[in-house]
């Protein structure tokens, strides 16, 4: 029996980071190339101040500084109105002013390849709008901060954004198909969310935080019947938890860096019971095994192995 035990006893936790790895990689860069690309472009509209020119009022004109070139209206001697302005550098934009500031619908194009489609107001971009990017990305801003990006590597998210990536409720669709539904915080999961398999079938329930399982949740097998639930700690099933087989109670007790570890119950598929103390999956310490006809058997085990 000794070596029954050692072989049922060993429970690993070959998946704990299935999804991990793909949120951890494709949830953050898109978007907070996204983000870092706004910032500089709302602080560089900002910075370009007030337009205008003095001694004008209300008309159509042509304006040249030498680094900048203006066609549209004018009104007290400042943009106002709808107008081109035209960078040295090449950039270009197209659009509504308001007292010499991008205010209203308009398109920026840069030099560099990326523009910018939607409501300015004061100079700065209000996130109602549209940035594509050189490389293919596109990313759609609506009101009240919620976004639809999509990666020229046929990634996309929907749901918040801010200045430091996905934030708040989203849904992440993956390059393989697979889904990730619920919080976000910096670019990462975080909170409670649920992840699919591009067939539909869900593979993990539960509590996230820095792009990882962590907290309570639970974690399927294929065929819908739940294989793990309990405690994660870093994507590994860590504290108090549950083991399934086909639907039956495996193990229960302490988990420890994805394996059996503490004190814990294994229930084998042949009636019998052992509950003790487990390391790195294996019955390890003291412990009692409780045979179908009854009979109990007391002892200390090592690495899986009765000592005594």
């Amino acid at each position: 029996m000794n070596a029954g035990v050692k072989a049922e006893g060993k429970i690993k936790n070959n998946v704990s980071s299935l999804p991990v790895a793909l949120l951890h990689r494709k949830a953050a860069p898109g978007i907070l190339w996204f983000a870092a690309a706004a910032l500089l472009l709302m602080f560089a509209l900002y910075g370009l101040g007030v337009f205008g020119t003095s001694g004008r009022s209300v008309e159509d004109m042509n304006f040249t500084d030498g680094d900048l070139f203006y066609t549209g209206m004018l009104k007290n001697g400042k943009f106002t109105g709808d107008g081109k302005l035209t960078y040295a550098n090449g950039d270009t934009y197209e659009g509504g002013f308001f007292a010499g500031r991008f205010d209203g619908y308009g398109l920026f194009t840069s030099a560099d390849g990326w523009r910018y489609e939607g409501v300015f107001e004061k100079g700065n971009m209000t996130g109602q709008g549209v940035l594509y990017a050189r490389n293919g990305d596109v990313l759609s801003g609506g009101p009240k901060g919620i976004a639809e990006f999509v990666s020229a590597q046929k990634w996309s998210y929907t749901g918040g954004i801010d200045a430091g990536g996905q934030s708040g409720s989203g849904k992440l669709v993956m390059t393989d198909g697979g889904v990730y539904e619920g919080g976000f915080r910096l670019g990462l999961a975080d909170g409670q969310g649920t992840y699919t398999r591009a067939d539909g079938i869900k593979i993990y329930d539960g509590a996230f935080k820095f792009g990882l399982f962590n907290g309570q949740g639970y974690f399927y097998e294929p065929d819908g019947n739940i294989e793990y639930m309990g405690e994660f700690t870093n994507g590994l099933f860590d504290g108090q938890g549950e083991y399934r087989e086909n639907g039956a109670l495996k193990y229960k007790g302490e988990f420890s860096s994805g394996y059996p570890g503490g004190n814990g119950t294994y229930y084998s598929p042949d009636g019998w019971v052992y509950e003790g103390g487990f390391k790195g999956g294996i019955f390890d310490g003291e412990g009692t095994v409780t045979e179908a006809d009854g009979s109990v058997t007391k002892g200390t085990w090592e690495r899986g192995i009765k000592i005594s």
